[in-house]
């Protein structure tokens, strides 16, 4: 199962256009970040393997793929929710939708 994953994750990457790749990649990390973290619920004793696998993997990438920045900046009297590498609606005080 996990092996027909992984070819069709690499065929959606490798089938993207060079302007889709980095989205079909953020999608594709989210929907794996998932398939772990739900292997490991239901298998706990592979927790630290998944762990040490996932560092590995960290080391094996690129310099430019390795470090990510999110700078969020609020005033005055904002509340702030952020959502990396995810979604978030924001809303003012009066309920009224002002981001997504």
């Amino acid at each position: 199962m996990a092996q027909g994953w992984a070819d069709q994750t690499a065929a959606e990457i490798t089938g993207a256009s060079t302007e889709q790749q980095i989205e079909v990649r953020q999608r594709l990390a989210l929907l794996w970040q998932q398939r772990l973290a739900d292997l490991v619920e239901e298998y706990p004793e592979l927790g630290d393997e998944v762990r040490m696998w996932a560092a590995d993997l960290r080391q094996q990438l690129p310099a430019t793929g390795k470090d990510w920045v999110n700078t969020f900046i609020a005033g005055g009297n904002a509340t702030q929710y952020n959502a990396p590498g995810g979604s978030i609606t924001v809303t003012n005080r009066l309920g009224e939708r002002i981001g997504s």
